[in-house]
């Protein structure tokens, strides 16, 4: 699976993804931390990377324009995880619903609670 960080998000976690086998890149790394977020997300459908953020703004987004095709999203809504819960919490994610992120869907990490919303295909 290849992710795709936003600009908000930890880049020791992407290194733990990456040292795990993942393909992820971070934003920052690829030069891509100051696009508007409509944007960084068709980057994101169009190199079919999950996005994995702590933008509420970019998780609101997906959640309520249902009607555009967006890539699938895992966002942390709680502020004050440390790196190695995010990395463990991320991993575990990943396993549980690899299907439904390459199908697509918003997952949403909040409390100790995990949320997750299929997009309908058009």
């Amino acid at each position: 699976m290849k992710l795709l960080a936003d600009p908000f998000f930890p880049e020791g976690v992407v290194q733990d993804l990456n040292d795990a086998g993942y393909d992820a890149v971070h934003a920052l790394e690829i030069g891509a931390g100051d696009l508007p977020i409509r944007e960084f997300l068709r980057l994101a459908a169009f190199e079919s990377r999950v996005v994995v953020t702590r933008n509420r703004s970019l998780a609101r987004l997906v959640e309520s324009d249902s009607g555009v095709s967006w890539p699938s999203v895992i966002f942390f809504r709680q502020d004050a995880v440390e790196a190695q819960v995010m990395t463990a919490t991320l991993f575990n994610l990943l396993k549980l619903f690899d299907e439904d992120l390459k199908d697509g869907a918003l997952v949403i990490v909040r409390d100790g609670q995990t949320l997750l919303r299929k997009f309908i295909k058009p």
